[in-house]
């Protein structure tokens, strides 16, 4: 498995979450919240950090887009292979519904120890007539925040997770939001082991140039010219025009950003 690197605030603000909830003294000692940022910047890694070094039971849910049968299926086998103690509960009554789904969840859930529900790529379950946004509303409000889990409910969608917390929508103010950024430059240093200039030139490029051995190149002079290779500096894939001008977009006072927004 890949180090991890860098997100020291972040994971210090989804464990002081956690602490919060262990030391509740209410009937109400659930905690929710709601992670956006860009595609790839590492959000799933993340949180995929905090339940390997929080050490609680935990359940690590991805939804996919499709159908609600399909995803409740995905459900129940991300549920018998998660750490909850109940989880061959979920399992066992094999949910119609989302309704049906949350109330298992909340049933498997521990009573006297802190756990941690992960819904990921929450915007796929989401839909115009905002049903699931009220069962989810109803079934935290009911039940699930009356355990001492933190639910995690993560999205690319800007505008969906924004949009989940409006004030016009079921869940309004049920979750505390977190939006996540790109990598600083000295995480970027660390993970790509490149000195500082060159670590500042990729946190505002969003790719980082590297130099491989020279080679010969045909011509009348045989120069050497260096064979160079764009990479991204967030999840080490090849990176093209259009998602340079998106990492430069996130950030603010950044010219090539400002001419990205208008491509």
């Amino acid at each position: 498995m890949a180090s991890f690197v860098g997100r020291t605030r972040e994971l210090g603000a989804l464990a002081a979450e956690l602490d919060r909830i262990a030391s509740a003294r209410d009937d109400r000692p659930g905690r929710c919240l709601l992670i956006r940022g860009r595609r790839r910047v590492g959000k799933s890694r993340l949180v995929e950090r905090f339940v390997d070094v929080a050490q609680v039971p935990y359940l690590y849910f991805t939804a996919a887009g499709a159908g609600t049968a399909t995803e409740l299926r995905q459900l129940v086998a991300d549920a018998a292979e998660s750490t909850l103690p109940g989880r061959d509960l979920i399992a066992a009554a094999n949910p119609s519904d989302w309704d049906a789904a949350f109330r298992l969840l909340a049933a498997a859930l521990p009573d006297d120890t802190p756990s941690v529900v992960v819904l990921d790529e929450v915007p796929c379950l989401m839909d115009p007539e905002q049903q699931f946004e009220g069962i989810l509303q109803r079934a935290w409000d009911r039940l699930l925040s009356r355990k001492p889990v933190l639910l995690v409910l993560i999205g690319s969608d800007l505008a969906m997770m924004e949009a989940l917390n409006d004030y016009r929508r079921p869940f309004h103010q049920r979750g505390r939001e977190m939006v996540l950024g790109p990598l600083n430059p000295a995480d970027l240093a660390t993970m790509l082991d490149l000195p500082p200039a060159d670590a500042i030139d990729a946190a505002l490029r969003g790719t980082v140039t590297r130099r491989r051995v020279p080679r010969p190149a045909p011509g009348p002079r045989g120069a050497d010219r260096d064979r160079l290779r764009r990479t991204d500096v967030h999840q080490h894939r090849p990176y093209g025009r259009r998602n340079v001008g998106y990492v430069a977009a996130t950030i603010p006072g950044n010219p090539a950003g400002q001419a990205a927004r208008h491509r």
